[in-house]
């Protein structure tokens, strides 16, 4: 009995020392998966969906009459660039990256794929700008020549301020059937038109990178609900339900997904 005893004893004892052996085991093997999620979600195209989703979210609330929460049903797909750069004097020079999410078959939105914006204005314009872009695909052919890696060419648009959010649409076909409306807020001092000779493509690399898939092309994983990080769950939420600003009377802002 006295050595039945001894042994539970010893056995009780034993248990933390093999609990804190496992549990030093099995840290160790999940360090390396915390360490790739943290190093996905430090890296330039983890942020960059953070900070479209941000920008999505912020254009949203500014702009007035609800003009893009009600353009957002009839996107095929939407482009956010948060951060375009131009500088000029007679002539003008901008760029900027961003990311584009199309509808999936069934209607929801899909994986974010990442797009590139570059190119020369002229006329007075002076200074040096920033401003963050939400450009709205209307046509599903147009979404799907973006995807097949043809450039989108934004041409000569002419833009109004709208408190502080501006809104553009191009000639032609642009204004008459509108398969791309943009909404766009600046900050800085350029006085001339924002976005003349640009080309909106698609920036392979960085998805690739991001869905760190490099046999599956852009079209397919646009279609798909792949979300590699959190950032994605954020981007899909700002192009859903956000709240409404205090006195604005109702309680959101609705986008129907």
């Amino acid at each position: 009995m006295r050595t039945l005893a001894l042994a539970s004893l010893l056995g009780l004892c034993a248990l933390p020392v093999i609990g804190a052996c496992a549990g030093s085991a099995s840290h160790r093997a999940a360090a390396p998966v915390q360490t790739q999620q943290e190093a996905r979600r430090r890296s330039p195209e983890a942020a960059l969906v953070e900070q479209s989703a941000h920008a999505l979210r912020e254009i949203r609330i500014a702009t007035a009459e609800r003009v893009l929460d009600d353009a957002l049903p009839l996107a095929r797909a939407v482009v956010i660039l948060p951060g375009v750069y131009q500088a000029g004097l007679m002539y003008s020079i901008h760029a900027g990256n961003g990311v584009l999410v199309a509808r999936r078959p069934d209607g929801g939105w899909g994986a974010p794929v990442f797009v590139s914006v570059a190119g020369a204005g002229y006329g007075w314009q002076a200074g040096l700008e920033r401003s963050r872009v939400v450009l709205v695909i209307t046509e599903e052919e147009m979404v799907e020549r973006l995807l097949s890696g043809a450039s989108l060419d934004l041409g000569a648009s002419a833009k109004y301020d709208v408190l502080g959010v501006r809104e553009e649409t191009g000639v032609g076909r642009l204004t008459t059937e509108q398969p791309v409306m943009t909404f766009a807020d600046g900050v800085g001092i350029m006085a001339g038109v924002a976005f003349r000779g640009g080309a909106l493509s698609l920036d392979r690399g960085r998805t690739r990178t991001y869905h760190a898939n490099p046999d599956q092309e852009a079209e397919a994983t646009a279609r798909t609900a792949n979300a590699p990080g959190l950032e994605v769950f954020e981007l899909w939420a700002a192009l859903g339900v956000i709240p409404e600003l205090p006195g604005e009377g109702n309680r959101f802002r609705r986008a129907k997904p």
